[in-house]
């Protein structure tokens, strides 16, 4: 399974995110008030500080996650070439995107 996913911030201090991937439009999927997946909000915090900081051109651009038939998941930013390995982050974590995937289906 493979999407891709993109993070902005809402006006009442919420991360928007939207979904889109294997031929889907693209469409808001969640969310996340203050609070919650947290574990996703800092992951995608720090990345989007990388590309800052990188000054890479396409700030907007969606994040892939990729879910692998074995379990395994990955977090990249096509933008700057980051990868995580999101089990190196535990259980408890990688699930957090895991639920982000499945209200992308």
């Amino acid at each position: 399974i493979v999407r891709d996913f993109r993070f902005d911030d809402g006006a009442d201090g919420s991360v928007v995110v939207t979904a889109s991937g294997e031929g889907a439009p693209e469409r808001e999927i969640a969310r996340l008030r203050t609070g919650e997946l947290m574990f996703v909000r800092s992951t995608v915090r720090a990345l989007a500080r990388q590309r800052r900081l990188a000054e890479a051109a396409q700030a907007s651009a969606p994040f892939r996650v990729t879910k692998y038939t074995n379990g395994r998941m990955t977090l990249d930013d096509p933008s700057t070439g980051a990868h995580l390995e999101l089990a190196s982050f535990g259980p408890t974590n990688q699930a957090a995107f895991e639920q982000l995937l499945d209200k992308a289906r």
